[in-house]
């Protein structure tokens, strides 16, 4: 019985990963282009703190 439950927290946990994963992969773009503006400004920020 032992076995079965831990065989059976195993496949739960690789198919949440794994579901988590592609979740992540169908929506990247919606977030690139949410997120490409305080990208851009951190990157410009770094580039100007590096100058001084």
């Amino acid at each position: 019985m032992q076995m079965i439950r831990s065989e059976v927290t195993r496949l739960f946990a690789i198919g949440f990963i794994a579901g988590s994963l592609m979740v992540g992969a169908a929506t990247a773009t919606d977030w690139d282009q949410e997120l490409a503006p305080q990208a851009f400004a951190a990157e410009q920020e770094v580039v100007e703190t590096s100058a001084q």
